[in-house]
């Protein structure tokens, strides 16, 4: 079995009907998926599952969320290992964080187009790197909102991207041994 985990594009972020959690774990629970749980109310779902194709996982899984609750949404899928890995590279290690600072990874949904600079800089926040399909940014928030930087975000790679803190990602690479 192969470890994965779905980060789900747009839930409980105010753009669609709330959801349980409970409703989303008995989604993919329904799909066939073992050891289903969920970490935080923003989308993020641990599951395993055979070896699989990561773009029919994903196709799977938003048809299955659109069925059930009517939301569109996109699935960005990851293993347990890519998630480690991106761990690993310590991305924010140069990084002086302070009490107004919040650290993201953006999940692209394929490798992008377009090349952002990097350090990539705009209104209160800096891209630090972009690590395969993976952007990694830096928050000020004493002079931004974090709308302002997903909004360049996906002006830059589109809508099939998803952003979670880093303390997020931490969380869900924690919870795999629980």
């Amino acid at each position: 079995m192969t470890s994965y985990v779905a980060f789900l594009r747009g839930i409980n972020s105010g753009q669609n009907p709330a959801q349980k959690m409970d409703n989303l774990r008995r989604i993919f629970e329904g799909l066939g998926f073992q050891r289903v749980q969920t970490v935080i109310a923003s989308g993020n779902v641990l599951f395993e599952n055979g070896p699989a194709d990561r773009t029919s996982l994903e196709e799977r899984i938003e048809k299955a969320l659109l069925s059930e609750t009517g939301i569109a949404t996109i699935a960005i899928i990851r293993t347990l290992g890519e998630i480690s890995d991106l761990i690993s590279r310590d991305p924010f290690g140069q990084v002086k964080v302070s009490p107004t600072m919040k650290l993201y990874a953006t999940f692209l949904k394929t490798t992008p187009a377009t090349r952002q600079e990097v350090p990539g800089k705009g209104t209160g926040y800096t891209i630090i790197a972009i690590l395969d399909t993976v952007v990694f940014s830096v928050v000020d928030l004493s002079s931004t909102r974090t709308p302002t930087l997903m909004r360049d975000l996906e002006a830059e790679f589109g809508k099939d991207i998803t952003t979670r803190s880093w303390a997020t990602v931490l969380k869900i690479a924690s919870r795999w041994g629980s």
